[in-house]
């Protein structure tokens, strides 16, 4: 019994591995735009709920008409109001003590629900930022820390390996993704 449970437990595993998905693929009817995005998934997450200081960070990666963008979803401070300006950095530190720049496309101010990618966070100020920058460094480097500037200053922490590699994986698979009807 013990020898099924174990087999059955790391299978759970094994399926509930990194992994990544594209969340949408279609060319725009109207405009012929194609449109290219991964799934949200979970950065960074700093502070406590309880304690009213919770920081997160979410992202995705979107390509539209081959211009790829790194999306951001921040909550700071359990929903404190803020704004980024149109190139506010977002920077990666590398293992390797190299870093990477991306920087902000316009000008985002928090707004409730602005953070949330369902239900969790819908009431909290957040913002979704779109980010430019080279994106070769996060398929080829793990990253070690993030530092995300804001008109509040900036926010940092650092980034699991296991999310390094999920971060990888979502621009392979971002690249090699083309548009549905293109």
């Amino acid at each position: 019994m013990k020898k099924i449970l174990t087999t059955f437990i790391l299978c759970l595993l094994a399926f509930n591995g990194i992994s990544q998905k594209i969340a949408e693929n279609k060319v725009d009817e109207f405009k012929g735009t194609s449109i290219v995005r991964t799934d949200w998934e979970l950065l960074m997450k700093k502070g406590s709920a309880m304690a009213y200081n919770l920081t997160t960070v979410k992202y995705r990666f979107s390509k539209i008409d081959g211009e790829k963008y790194l999306d951001i979803k921040l909550v700071l401070n359990q929903g404190e109001v803020f704004a980024v300006r149109e190139g506010f950095e977002l920077i990666f530190l590398f293992e390797d003590g190299t870093t990477s720049t991306f920087n902000a496309v316009y000008d985002v101010v928090a707004s409730e629900g602005g953070g949330a990618t369902g239900f969790a966070g819908s009431a909290l100020y957040g913002a979704n930022i779109p980010y430019k920058g080279n994106f070769s460094d996060l398929l080829e480097k793990t990253i070690q820390k993030i530092r995300i500037y804001t008109d509040e200053g900036y926010v940092e922490n650092d980034v699991k390996s296991k999310d390094s590699k999920l971060v990888a994986k979502s621009v392979e698979l971002i690249e090699k993704t083309v548009a549905k009807g293109s």
